[in-house]
């Protein structure tokens, strides 16, 4: 009996009965992070799972995590994915359902603990660090980011085996583009049968065999548009199209806004392919909406509008910049950098309720500093650095700011040269 997919099935049993729901976080003051992502060799990827409290110790009693990767990158080969044994810091380590497994279609990097009991503090630790490995070469980065959609997904409990998961709180610092959160969907159509427009984001595709967890409405042409909550830079947008098992291929298009006024079209009627997942790739472009126009299709009577799940690819962070007001802040805070991206300096705000003592740090996406622009006391009220990026290579950097033992956050930044 395999008995390490025996207690994961076991776990997805347990987390998935009522009250381990997203609906509320009695607990956010963690974080969660995957980093140190390093390329050993052409066949082997590694890289760091890290915990730590932002704010009170809290009681960490289990976790399970789900990561999406970019299956691509072993071009149809095998993929092992493994933890590497004492390589982690805390005293329940991960020890079941380590592999790469399948939920509704989508093939997914998991690994889980058993229940046990200790106390997680401000200072990091470290979950383990993991390996994939590949008999072909990785030519791309793996771009693996944290998964919370479908029948296995990523969950932590506290207190009580309470369900304590934020996905705010999860970050990646692998690099690659990751999987945008959607806030609001609309369309154009009313739902035929509960197939409503928000069914396409509730991770539930074709092979979880649940028959309305779709869109559905008639006749085409149809649209139905994506709400990301502000401005991000996104890249790809994946549509499950319904019936891709029988062939039928949709004619699409896809636009954006910043404003869900004026539209941009950045793919013009695209065929769709028979399979599960459509990939429609494109320049990198800032947008807050995503509309995706159904034309017409093949073998499909009275010429139905008709999704799965639809995903949107990119930078997940805002490109916005935030508006701070002149009173005096009264708590700690990390603001996204503006610009961003940036080419080569960017400023970076923090806000200190109090006189204390700060360290500001820039790392690149493998953990390494490469820049100290603040160590020392400062006084309370918002304060700005400039961050001259002019010696450093484009990419993706972490800058992260210290504040003695009560206050830490990272947040991450583009160089584009």
């Amino acid at each position: 009996m395999d008995y390490h997919r025996f207690y994961f099935k076991f776990f997805i049993s347990l987390f998935f009965l009522p009250g381990f729901l997203f609906n509320s976080y009695s607990q956010s003051n963690y974080l969660m992070n995957l980093s140190n992502g390093e390329k050993i060799n052409q066949n082997v990827y590694e890289f760091d799972v890290l915990l730590k409290s932002t704010g009170d110790d809290f009681e960490l009693t289990s976790y399970q995590a789900a990561l999406s990767f970019d299956t691509s990158i072993a071009g149809g080969a095998n993929i092992i994915f493994t933890y590497l044994e004492n390589t982690s810091e805390l005293n329940n380590i991960p020890s079941t359902g380590i592999g790469v497994n399948t939920s509704g279609g989508k093939a997914k990097l998991t690994f889980a603990s058993f229940p046990s009991s200790e106390i997680i503090g401000e200072q990091v630790k470290r979950i383990g660090r993991f390996r994939l490995e590949c008999s072909n070469s990785f030519d791309i980065n793996p771009s693996v980011n944290w998964n919370f959609q479908g029948n296995i997904a990523t969950i932590i409990t506290g207190t009580a085996f309470e369900n304590i998961t934020n996905p705010s709180n999860h970050i990646s610092d692998i690099g690659g583009i990751n999987q945008i959160e959607v806030s609001q969907v609309a369309a154009s159509g009313t739902p035929d049968a509960g197939t409503a427009p928000e069914k396409t984001i509730d991770g539930l595709g074709y092979y979880d065999s649940d028959p309305l967890s779709r869109w559905a409405v008639m006749p085409m042409p149809q649209w139905i548009s994506y709400d990301l909550g502000s401005e991000k830079l996104i890249s790809t947008v994946k549509i499950a199209f319904a019936n891709f098992h029988l062939n039928r291929i949709y004619q699409y298009s896809v636009s954006v806004s910043t404003d869900n006024l004026n539209w941009t079209e950045i793919v013009t009627n695209a065929s769709s392919v028979p399979e599960e997942w459509t990939t429609a790739e494109f320049s990198q472009v800032s947008a807050r909406y995503v509309k995706i126009d159904l034309i017409s299709s093949t073998n499909n009577p009275n010429q139905w509008a008709n999704i799965w799940e639809t995903e949107i690819w990119g930078e997940n962070k805002s490109t916005s910049v935030e508006t701070i007001d002149d009173a005096q802040p009264t708590d700690f805070e990390l603001l996204q950098n503006y610009p961003n991206p940036f080419n080569p300096t960017t400023k970076i705000r923090f806000s200190l309720p109090e006189n204390k003592k700060v360290k500001l740090t820039v790392f690149n996406i493998l953990g390494e500093a490469v820049s100290e622009l603040v160590n020392e006391e400062m006084t309370m009220g918002l304060h700005e650095v400039n961050f001259d990026a002019g010696n450093l290579a484009s990419g993706i950097y972490v800058y992260r700011l210290d504040v003695e033992n009560q206050f830490s956050d990272i947040k991450k930044m583009i160089l584009l040269k």
